[in-house]
Order: structure tokens, then C-alpha cells, then sequence
């Protein structure tokens, strides 16, 4: 399995993640404002809607000011890279439905949502290379061969463990059949 499919599937993840977050914060605010059972349809799809849109948008406004800033401080645009921002924009959809569940009327959660996902879109983008770095981080943390280094290591250790009594490779004693 190469790079390639790992990191599509951890998009796919996050893409999938942050509509769920999306779908769910529109049914609290449907349940919330006491809606009919086709309404919730509407509010769950709405509520996906916005937080697809805010992350995206979030996405590309904090790359724009990353160039901008950039441009500004030394004279000269940056490379740009954004692989984080779905990552990022995933995690911030779950930070904004936690926070507007704590702080907030039910009825505005989704929104509270999508500017979650808008600042996690926004961080990532300004941050450009890092968020690329730590996406790559995790594709590399989710390929086979990073499992098979773990492997080894939990092996090792149990080895080195002095708790219990070394293994010796002769054999004593016996036949030897």
C-alpha cells in the first residue's frame, strides 16, 4: 500500500469526520428548536453545508494572508502547501460543536461549528509547511512500515525487560531429541 492511498484515506477521514460534526450540530439545533422529524434533514444538511464551506473558505483566506504577510515582511511570495487543511479544519469543526454545546444556545451550535472549522482552516492555511509537515507526520505514523518499527521496538523492549528471567539460547541438559 503506498503513501498515496494513506493519505487519501486519512483525507477521506477528515473530510467524513467534519461533515459528521456538520450533520450533528444541525440536529441539536433542530432538536433544540423543536422542529419536525423533515426538518432535521434540512438542519443536517445545512449544518454540513456551512461547516464544509467555513473550513474551506478558512482554509484559503489564511493562506492568502500567510502570502500576504509574507510578501509584506520580506519582498517575496512562499512556496504554499495545503495538505493540513482538512486535517486542521476537521479538528476545529470538533472544537466549535464542543464549544458551542458549553457556551452557547443550542439553537446557534452550527455555527459555532463552521467558525471552528473556519479557525482550524485558518491556522492551517497561515501556518502553511507546518500543517503539511504534521499531515505528513500522520500518514507517515498510519503507513505499514512505521507499524512494523513499532513492532520491533515493543519487541526490543520486552526483551530489555529485567523484570523477568533471561532466556537462555543453549539447551541444558536432555537427550536432545
Amino acid at each position: 500500500m503506498g503513501l498515496h492511498v494513506i493519505e487519501s484515506k486519512l483525507r477521506i477521514r477528515s473530510f467524513l469526520g467534519a461533515n459528521f460534526a456538520g450533520i450533528i450540530a444541525g440536529c441539536v439545533d433542530a432538536f433544540a428548536l423543536s422542529l419536525s422529524a423533515d426538518q432535521y434533514f434540512a438542519y443536517a444538511v445545512l449544518g454540513a453545508f456551512f461547516l464544509v464551506f467555513a473550513g474551506y473558505v478558512g482554509g484559503f483566506s489564511g493562506a492568502y494572508a500567510a502570502a500576504f504577510w509574507s510578501w509584506v515582511r520580506r519582498g517575496k511570495l512562499v512556496d504554499m502547501s495545503t495538505d493540513g487543511v482538512l486535517m486542521f479544519f476537521c479538528y476545529g469543526s470538533f472544537l466549535g460543536f464542543i464549544a458551542g454545546l458549553l457556551f452557547s444556545d443550542w439553537t446557534v451550535v452550527r455555527y459555532w461549528t463552521a467558525g471552528g472549522a473556519f479557525m482550524g482552516g485558518f491556522l492551517a492555511g497561515m501556518m502553511n509547511t507546518s500543517s503539511a509537515l504534521l499531515f505528513e507526520l500522520a500518514v507517515a505514523d498510519d503507513s505499514p512500515e512505521q507499524a512494523h518499527k513499532d513492532a520491533r521496538r515493543r519487541r526490543a523492549h520486552e526483551r530489555l525487560d529485567p523484570s523477568e528471567p533471561r532466556k537462555s539460547k543453549t539447551r541444558k541438559g536432555g537427550s536432545g531429541m
